[in-house]
């Protein structure tokens, strides 16, 4: 999409997935970066969608620290386009070094309910980077309809 933004649109079994991975350079405007991310989520609003990225945004809403004008504009995102956040909140920070420890990486997601989202788990120390590793599963059951013998 562009160089801050990649998605995927995987189907599987016809269910529509998107995956996308967003990276917010602290020292540039977020907001051309969530017009773009909202754009995409517009034209998929049936898929399943889950949004990774290191967003350099702080707000309580992710994390025990005060918001920010970034996290600020992006929780409005998040309203706006009816996202959940996936992150767990009392989780350790998701940036740890020694310039400082941050909650600036989030996992946000729409369509996809706990039943589907599970397992979101922050690693510390299993990566050379400065920010930990995210894992989670997205687990999904297509429910069979009884065949109609007539």
């Amino acid at each position: 999409i562009s160089r801050d933004i990649i998605a995927i649109n995987l189907t599987v079994n016809n269910i529509h997935f998107i995956f996308i991975s967003v990276y917010c350079s602290p020292s540039e405007d977020i907001v051309p970066i969530l017009q773009q991310l909202e754009s995409i989520i517009e034209v998929h609003q049936d898929s399943f969608i889950s949004i990774n990225g290191d967003f350099n945004a702080k707000s309580s809403a992710w994390g025990p620290t005060e918001q920010d004008e970034r996290g600020k504009a992006l929780l409005e995102l998040v309203f706006r386009q009816d996202l959940d956040i996936g992150n767990d909140i009392y989780s350790a920070p998701t940036f740890d070094s020694e310039r400082g420890k941050s909650w600036i990486d989030l996992t946000l997601k729409k369509n996809i309910s706990r039943e589907v989202f599970k397992n979101w788990v922050l690693h510390q120390d299993v990566t050379a980077s400065d920010h930990n590793l995210i894992t989670y599963e997205i687990t999904y059951e297509k429910s069979e309809r009884p065949k109609n013998n007539c």
